[in-house]
């Protein structure tokens, strides 16, 4: 069977397993609990473990169809390996309940688990429909400044064009309807900005997905976003909507996406074998922090880097914007491709991604957040201190931060 078409397939067998196990108990008696499709996972949903400062708790959530157990049995030890609490949840009639139904689950799934580790962060991998509604409860359920990473593995964020969904979805999985392609609650949930900046987003795809497709519907759009094709650099790479779960590849996407401070770089260097993470490019966001990244290489040798130039930080009149005074450093060819992002504390209060030619001053203005909006306004009467950091691809690994204060 070629690689993907065993995806209708799966979708078929989903379908009959959701008719074989959702049927509605009788008046007065309890739901049963749905049998699980693998073996329970060793070390999940460990109330008392701590995560490190560095390490955010790490919730997985299943696709459409799937469980817990059928999804998360390679990952999950991967993780715990690296040094993360990993929770998961089984939710919404293994996936089949409406998209935002399950969001109130994951939701409140996502404050035990802060409570429980007393995390300030929580960081979230989704496959399929999970990765779609991570996102979705992440932004409509008030959990901007509580999350880290979003990682989706061939996520449904733009709904799929398979015929065979809307058939499925008569047979009574409501998710399936809101993920075929133009529903009305996809046009709900890619709303701008359809991926905040508030947090990381990393899109993992494989050209072989038959189930969302197409499968460049999959990748998102915003400054805080990186879109993986396997296939971009591992052209041998046969995974599929369900391989994709258990792919080496895949999943060392995912582990270097969570260890780095910023979202998957679709230019690192692949290990084709899934035995290393990607090698960041030298300089690229967060590779200078990233435990599981490789050497960024003599400084020396790669002396491009963005330079923060302002000694202070002044809200523009519309109280939207902030100027940013920056300079690029290197030879005379080349350029600075940075992340510049503006904090107070955790809250993310701007993010740009921009280009800079080497050797050349510029004015660059970051767009403020509502967050950062508020916190603009607060800097009226008193000036607020902040934190602005930028890294640069391709360049010297070190990172430019510094302490300011904000006014207006």
């Amino acid at each position: 069977m070629k690689p993907g078409m065993r995806q209708p397939v799966a979708w078929v067998l989903g379908a009959l397993l959701f008719l074989g196990t959702a049927s509605t108990p009788a008046a007065g008696a309890a739901a049963a609990p749905l049998p699980s499709f693998g073996p329970a996972l060793t070390g999940v949903n460990d109330a008392g473990c701590r995560p490190r400062a560095d390490r955010p708790p790490v919730i997985l959530v299943h696709g459409t169809f799937m469980d817990s157990t059928s999804s998360w049995g390679v990952l999950a030890p991967l993780l715990q390996q690296d040094g993360f609490c990993v929770f998961a949840l089984d939710y919404g009639d293994r996936g089949t309940r409406a998209v935002d139904a399950s969001a109130d689950e994951l939701a409140a799934f996502t404050r035990q688990v802060l409570d429980a580790t007393a995390a300030p962060r929580v960081s979230f991998v989704g496959h399929s429909q999970g990765g779609l509604l991570a996102r979705w409860t992440v932004k409509s359920r008030g959990f901007h400044h509580r999350t880290q990473d979003i990682v989706g593995l061939a996520p449904s964020h733009h709904g799929t064009t398979l015929p065979l969904a809307s058939l499925v979805a008569t047979l009574g999985c409501a998710a399936c309807a809101d993920q075929q392609a133009g529903s009305a609650f996809l046009t709900r949930a890619n709303a701008a900005p359809e991926a905040p900046s508030e947090h990381d987003h990393t899109v993992v795809t494989t050209t072989y997905d038959e189930v969302v497709t197409p499968p460049d519907s999959q990748a998102l759009r915003g400054p805080t976003v990186g879109n993986v094709v396997l296939q971009d650099q591992c052209t041998t790479d046969l995974a599929d909507h369900l391989g994709i779960l258990y792919d080496p590849v895949a999943l060392a996407w995912v582990r270097a996406a969570l260890l780095r401070g910023g979202p998957a770089d679709p230019l690192a260097r692949a290990d084709c074998t899934g035995r290393t993470l990607p090698a960041e490019r030298p300089g690229a966001p967060g590779g200078a922090d990233d435990p599981g990244a490789a050497a960024g290489g003599d400084p020396a040798a790669q002396p491009v880097r963005l330079v923060l130039r302002s000694t202070r930080l002044r809200v523009s009149r519309s109280g939207r914007t902030v100027p940013v005074r920056v300079r690029c450093d290197g030879p005379a060819d080349a350029r600075c491709v940075s992340l510049i992002r503006l904090r107070r504390g955790r809250a993310v209060l701007a993010t740009l991604r921009a280009q800079v030619p080497a050797r050349y001053s510029a004015t660059l203005t970051l767009v403020l957040t509502r967050t950062g909006r508020a916190v603009g306004r607060r800097a009226r009467g008193a000036a607020v201190p902040v934190s602005l950091r930028a890294t640069t691809q391709g360049g010297d690994p070190r990172a430019d931060e510094r302490a300011l204060t904000l006014r207006r």
